[in-house]
């Protein structure tokens, strides 16, 4: 019977003990698990702050690249002036050249 009892408790112990490696084992999966998604995480982060750096760069170049166009603009400030009111004179006003034609009319 001592024997009987030693046996179940050797049994139990076992069990017990496999239990305890199974749960370390499902413990240490979640950890892997835990561990592989926040790389991805960081690894995205990472990524897209890669992605605002190369966006920040480009509009600085987009943005340094107009300026010497300002620059030059500005500095003969009657150019755009006269472009603007050009273009303007084109859309708004199709009747000046008849008024133009009919300035020759007269002059002949």
């Amino acid at each position: 019977r001592a024997a009987e009892e030693e046996a179940d408790r050797r049994q139990r112990a076992a069990e017990e003990e496999e239990k305890k490696v199974a749960q370390e084992k499902e413990e240490a999966q979640k950890r892997q698990q835990e561990a592989k998604l926040e790389a991805e995480r960081i690894a995205k982060q990472e990524e897209e702050e890669r992605a605002q750096e190369q966006l920040k760069k480009e509009e600085s170049k987009r943005s340094l690249s107009p300026p010497p166009i300002d620059v030059d603009a500005s500095s003969s400030d009657e150019e755009p002036a006269l472009v603007g009111k050009k273009s303007r004179v084109g859309i708004e006003d199709p009747p000046p050249p008849p008024v133009g034609e009919e300035e020759e009319k007269e002059e002949t």
